[in-house]
């Protein structure tokens, strides 16, 4: 990356993070497809890239942190409502239950739901894996 840099300025780890990010938000957010800063990586560079996103979710939000069972359960609270076709009228966990007592916010009998938590990098990566693997970049 420093190849392609003016030589007053070197990249750092997390400037190629932060580049390797937004690359994700340019092609599945926005709609705009990759720019041109995107090639600059290798397969390799993705792969590492993904492993990096895999680690940094484990540690933050899943089994990796002590917290990470209560960090979920919101989620997994809101998803029984649904299953169950029950609003949320009080909590004492993360669910904002001014949004889960009604059906404007949280429509029940719905025939196909999308929830998410937080930031979407990961699930982008793993629908992409099967085109790293394959030895193209993602697009």
């Amino acid at each position: 990356m420093n190849a392609f840099a003016p030589k007053d300025f070197t990249f750092t780890v997390n400037d190629t993070y932060a580049m390797q990010s937004i690359c994700a938000y340019e092609s599945n957010y926005i709609g705009l497809g990759m720019s041109a800063s995107c090639d600059l990586f290798t397969v390799e560079e993705w792969l590492g890239f993904q492993t990096t996103l895999s680690t940094e979710y484990y540690f933050d939000y899943a089994y990796g942190n002590p917290t990470g069972r209560a960090q979920g359960i919101g989620y997994l609270q809101e998803l029984m409502a649904r299953l169950d076709h029950q609003y949320i009228n009080t909590s004492d966990s993360s669910v904002n239950s001014t949004l889960d007592d009604n059906a404007g916010t949280f429509p029940l009998n719905e025939l196909f739901y999308a929830d998410f938590s937080h930031d979407g990098k990961l699930p982008v990566f793993e629908h992409k894996s099967e085109q790293i693997v394959d030895g193209t970049l993602p697009r």
